[in-house]
């Protein structure tokens, strides 16, 4: 049988817990909560169940190093670190997921960095990244507690 609507969340806008132009989606482990990437905001939202916005990675209007221009996948390492794919600006920009920017993988930072398709965390935590013609499999050279501190970066 067909499943029951039992709500909508979020409408045609670009305020908190607003959303627009949405193209993935992810559930948090905690049940209690997801996060949706918008293109045409270019962010990630992090929203509570009944839709309230808890955190937002990416700002499109900045100017800042936080900004998004156009991401279009993105995953979650370990609950705790967030990555996504800054499709514009051709790099991999992880956060934290209380929205603080931690660093980047782009041709500044990996002089060899091929911007992937799509990217994916496995349950021994090695992180696969979706190119064009195979799948890189990369374990993180650094403890979570190392990358949230800012000295290491998940591939």
């Amino acid at each position: 049988t067909n499943g029951t609507l039992v709500g909508v969340l979020g409408s045609n806008v670009n305020g908190p817990g607003q959303l627009l132009n949405t193209i993935d989606l992810l559930a948090d482990a905690d049940g209690q909560s997801f996060w949706v990437l918008e293109l045409s905001n270019s962010r990630v939202q992090h929203l509570s169940s009944n839709g309230t916005g808890l955190s937002r990675l990416g700002d499109a209007n900045s100017n800042a190093s936080n900004n998004l221009l156009n991401p279009t996948f993105f995953c979650i390492y370990s609950n705790a670190i967030v990555l996504v794919g800054d499709t514009g600006h051709s790099r991999i920009q992880w956060y934290t997921t209380t929205g603080v920017l931690l660093g980047e993988w782009s041709k500044k930072t990996d002089a060899g960095f091929v911007m992937p398709n799509d990217l994916a965390v496995g349950p021994s935590g090695n992180l696969y990244v979706l190119y064009s013609t195979y799948v890189g499999v990369y374990r993180p050279r650094k403890s979570v507690a190392e990358i949230q501190s800012g000295s290491g970066s998940p591939p």
